[in-house]
């Protein structure tokens, strides 16, 4: 009969330690999308019910609108030299970066900066960009093409970029 109330005890101790535990919060908000289950073929489809069930596919990698953030940061760095080794503009001046984001359209520029960063309203986790150093009085010279996802960092051409939400 002692052992009983010694058992409760220790119970209702186990039960308010648990009770005032503070509650987890989830750190990964990254969507990542389940692979698609594989369709069983069959050899009575049309060709439109095909090229259908293809566009369905591209669509199902994306994730759903709500998994994106609705803003994000892009940060541009661009190196010392062209890829030819040559300075951007003349001697003691830095380039004037031009920025494209390809799926939006959305455009950023700097001027006289190695550093640039603009938001954008993502419709993707993955973002395409084209950026040029801007010249009046030339052809723009190229720094960069290439694609990043949201949350990382990509090189490509003669920058450095990094993708982060608002």
């Amino acid at each position: 009969m002692t052992a009983m109330p010694r058992i409760l005890a220790l119970f209702a101790a186990a039960a308010i330690a648990v009770s005032a535990a503070p509650p987890v919060i989830a750190q990964d908000l990254i969507f990542r999308p389940e692979e698609p289950a594989p369709k069983p073929s069959t050899s009575q489809g049309s060709s439109n019910r095909s090229s259908s069930s293809s566009s369905s596919s591209q669509a199902d990698s994306q994730p759903p609108v709500s998994a994106l953030p609705s803003c994000v940061t892009a940060s541009f760095t661009v190196a010392d030299r062209a890829a030819d080794g040559d300075l951007w503009d003349q001697p003691g001046r830095l380039p004037d970066p031009r920025i494209t984001e390809t799926t939006t359209g959305t455009t950023g520029k700097c001027n006289n900066s190695f550093t640039c960063s603009m938001q954008i309203r993502p419709t993707g986790q993955t973002l395409r960009f084209s950026i040029v150093d801007y010249d009046p009085l030339n052809a723009d010279d190229p720094i960069g093409t290439g694609q990043c996802r949201i949350g990382s960092s990509c090189t490509f051409g003669q920058v450095s970029v990094r993708i982060d939400p608002c």
